[in-house]
């Protein structure tokens, strides 16, 4: 995923977790996911189907967005967490440093002669 999609999933679940807080009028970091989706079913799996269907579409453009019925029925808690994590494991940008590093050490190199 590029470093802006990344961003741009980054401001989406922002954005999710905001919304659920203004109905609820304080943190949903307390509650349980199983509380969460009990609560507030409706409004999470139509934002998890919105999410999904935005990251699988990504670079397929013969993706067809996948009805909400199809997360409700087949998407486990866990599963939602899986999914979570492993986007947010590949999109870590530690190979950035790396790159500085070593264009800065070159950059060093050719300035000190």
């Amino acid at each position: 995923m590029s470093i802006g999609r990344a961003r741009e999933f980054g401001v989406k679940a922002i954005r999710i977790v905001d919304e659920f807080q203004k109905k609820r009028g304080k943190k949903i970091s307390k509650m349980e996911i199983e509380d969460v989706l009990n609560e507030y079913g409706d409004l999470a799996f139509d934002r998890l189907t919105e999410m999904f269907n935005w990251l699988f579409s990504y670079k397929n453009p013969e993706y067809k967005p996948t009805e909400r019925k199809f997360f409700e029925d087949n998407l486990s808690v866990r599963e939602i967490i899986e999914i979570t994590k492993e986007v947010a494991r590949q999109n870590q940008l530690e190979w950035l440093t790396n790159f500085f590093q070593e264009n800065f050490k070159k950059a060093l190199k050719v300035v000190k002669g």
